[in-house]
């Protein structure tokens, strides 16, 4: 089932209002990511040619890539497991995620799903590794509230992405380490990460 998100291009004050209110629900979230999504009111953004899917299930006209509410949880999993809980980085990482949407060059070919780019062999690390912040993002019934923030944080960052476009235009990121700017002068650090073109 594709979760509904509303996403309707509004003044910036409106959506930060339209965020804060449907960010409500995060305080009691139990539930899957995928739960979250459903409830934080998502709808299906067609991003290419800057279409929406009406929340009513009728569907504006023009092709591009959809997004269901399965794929952005998928997403979030990952930039929850990438990132540390730092919003400006998590941003970023869902923006590589985004940046190689339908994107030529990367393991497993042509992705045009956000779970399609995330499950390329080999590409991020967290699905790769099946690393267990990864993994116990799936069920968060258990996180405590500092876990739970930073999963919310990490489906926020999707949804604004998905929304707003990508905050960066890299297709690539790295543990930083003081070796990242030589071995990839082509970026910048955001939060513990280095954000970079190969």
């Amino acid at each position: 089932m594709i979760a509904q998100i509303v996403a309707h291009r509004t003044s910036r004050p409106a959506r930060k209002a339209r965020k804060a209110t449907s960010r409500s629900w995060l305080a009691k979230v139990t539930l899957s990511p995928a739960s979250v999504l459903a409830q934080s009111g998502f709808n299906p953004y067609n991003p290419p040619n800057n279409s929406y899917n009406d929340p009513t299930g009728k569907q504006e006209s023009g092709a591009g890539i959809q997004y269901s509410g399965a794929d952005m949880n998928y997403a979030s999993r990952v930039v929850y497991a990438e990132a540390s809980n730092n919003y400006a980085e998590q941003k970023a990482v869902a923006s590589v995620i985004y940046n190689r949407v339908a994107s030529t060059g990367y393991s497993g070919g042509v992705q045009y799903t956000l779970s399609g780019v995330c499950n390329a062999p080999n590409q991020f690390e967290s699905v790769t590794n099946n690393t267990s912040k990864f993994t116990s993002s799936a069920d968060p019934s258990g996180f405590g509230p500092a876990q739970r923030g930073e999963l919310t944080a990490a489906v926020g960052a999707v949804d604004e992405v998905i929304i707003d476009g990508p905050t960066v235009s890299y297709t690539y990121f790295q543990a930083y380490t003081g070796s990242s700017e030589t071995n990839h002068p082509n970026g910048e650090r955001i939060g513990n990460t280095w954000f970079y073109f190969p």
